[in-house]
């Protein structure tokens, strides 16, 4: 009968040679299928790159066709926001601008204003001196904004 000894060593042999042969054995599966797996790993790379640009490319294609708003459109549907919220129309705000200089009004302009979103009537105005005037007025609150007069434009010129 052998010693206690003898079984536990015999043992531990026995387990070691398993776990050497466990290892034995993963490395040759490893090694006859290293190409294989090698192989696969790239295809799979590449079918990735593949589709990721094929869907990305219908999504960018998908949402740059459905871009109907330019900047010009959406200015019209800003403008036309801005009309609907008109309390001063034409002829209120030219009777405000020649209230404020007497003459003729001899052109007449419609602006939008992006910074305040509103709609501004500027006028050119002959006055009873012969000079040119500039006047803006603001549709949403018939405030003058902008006055220019010869007399200002010499100032600024000086």
């Amino acid at each position: 009968m052998k010693d206690n000894k003898e079984i536990i060593e015999v043992t531990v042999l026995e387990e070691n040679g398993e776990k050497d042969n466990k290892n034995v054995k993963k490395d040759n599966f490893f090694k006859k299928y290293k190409k294989t797996i090698k192989r696969g790993i790239i295809i799979g790379g590449v079918l990735i790159i593949v589709f990721g640009g094929i869907t990305f490319s219908a999504i960018y294609k998908t949402v740059k066709g459905n871009v109907n708003y330019t900047e010009e459109k959406a200015k019209d549907i800003a403008l036309d926001k801005v009309k609907s919220e008109i309390k001063y129309n034409l002829e209120d705000s030219k009777k405000i601008a020649l209230d404020k200089v007497k003459g003729e009004v001899i052109k007449t302009k419609e602006d939008f204003d992006d910074d305040n979103m509103s709609l501004v009537y500027e006028f050119e105005i002959k006055g009873n001196d012969n000079m040119l005037y500039e006047v803006e007025v603001d549709s949403k609150t018939g405030a003058i904004l902008d006055f220019d007069s010869p007399v200002s434009d010499k100032r600024d010129r000086d």
